[in-house]
C-alpha cells in the first residue's frame, strides 16, 4: 500500500515537472527563434521480486521469482525540437532569418554563443548586435561592422553597405545538435566547435517565428493536468484504505 503511495506521488511530481516545460514553450510562443523542449516520462529501474518457496525437509531456502515491480515515474530527459520555426516578414535591414539550417554566432567578450533569432540592430559604432549587446560574427569570427548606410545582405550573408563590401554574415552548424544547451534568450551553448555551413540562405527583412505548436501544447497541458488528477484520487483511495484497515481491521 506504501509502495502504492509512492507511486501516485512519482506520478504526480513528474507531471508538474512536465507542466513547466509545457508552460515555457507557450509562454515562448510568440518569441524569436524559439525551439520547443519536449519532456520523456520513464519508469524507475524495474525490480526483480522473489518470493521463498517452502522449502523440503534437509534441503536450502528456494527463491522463486514473482516478477518485476517499478516504483514509480520521473522525468527521465528534455530534449529540444531544433526544427525549424515558419519565417514573418518584417522589411527591417537588421532583421535576418535562416532558411535551412544553421546558427548565427554571437559573442559578448569572451562568451560565444549561437542563436536562431535575428532580430538584431546596429549599436552606436556601427556594429551588428543582438538586443542584448552580443556582437554578430562573421564567418570570420570577428564582429560586423555596417556603419550607419543602407545595408543590403544578399542570400549567402554578403553584406553591402552604400555599395561597399562589409563582410559576410557567419552561418555555423554542429555535427550533433544535441551538443547545443541552452542558455535563455532564444541563445545556446555549445562545448564543441562549429564548421562553417556551405550553402546558408540568409532571409534580410524577415524573422523566423518559435516551432511552437500552441494548440498542441494547450492539449498536452490538458493531458499533463488530467494525469496530475488521477494521480492525487489514487492517492486518496489508498489513504481510505489504510484508514480502514489501521483504525476498522485493527477493532476485529
Amino acid at each position: 500500500m506504501l509502495r502504492g503511495l509512492y507511486s501516485s506521488y512519482t506520478g504526480m511530481k513528474a507531471m508538474l515537472l512536465n507542466q513547466d516545460v509545457i508552460a515555457n514553450n507557450i509562454a515562448n510562443a510568440n518569441s524569436v527563434g524559439f525551439k520547443e523542449d519536449f519532456s520523456v516520462i520513464q519508469s524507475f529501474p524495474a525490480q526483480q521480486i522473489v518470493r521463498e518457496e517452502s522449502p523440503s525437509a534437509n534441503s536450502a531456502t528456494v527463491l522463486g521469482p514473482v516478477g518485476q515491480s517499478s516504483a514509480g515515474s520521473l522525468v527521465g530527459q528534455v530534449f529540444t525540437d531544433f526544427s525549424s520555426g515558419p519565417l514573418k516578414e518584417t522589411g527591417s535591414a537588421t532583421d535576418l532569418a535562416l532558411s535551412g539550417d544553421g546558427y548565427f554566432q554571437v559573442k559578448n567578450g569572451t562568451n560565444v554563443m549561437y542563436t536562431r533569432a535575428g532580430n538584431f540592430k546596429v549599436d552606436d559604432q556601427g556594429r551588428l548586435t543582438t538586443q542584448d549587446g552580443y556582437l554578430v560574427s562573421g564567418t570570420d569570427g570577428n564582429p560586423l561592422n555596417v556603419g550607419s548606410g543602407t545595408m543590403k545582405i544578399a542570400s549567402d550573408g554578403s553584406i553591402n553597405v552604400d555599395g561597399q563590401a562589409r563582410g559576410k554574415v557567419g552561418v555555423f552548424t554542429f555535427a550533433s545538435q544535441s551538443q547545443l544547451v541552452k542558455m535563455g534568450n532564444g541563445m545556446f551553448a555549445s562545448a564543441t566547435n562549429p564548421t562553417a555551413l556551405v550553402g546558408a540562405k540568409v532571409v534580410q527583412g524577415s524573422l523566423e517565428s518559435s516551432n511552437v505548436d500552441v494548440i498542441k501544447q494547450m492539449v498536452a497541458m490538458m493531458e499533463c493536468f488530467r494525469a496530475y488528477q488521477s494521480g492525487q484520487q489514487m492517492i486518496r483511495a489508498q489513504d481510505a484504505t489504510l484508514d480502514k484497515a489501521v483504525n476498522q481491521v485493527g477493532k476485529l
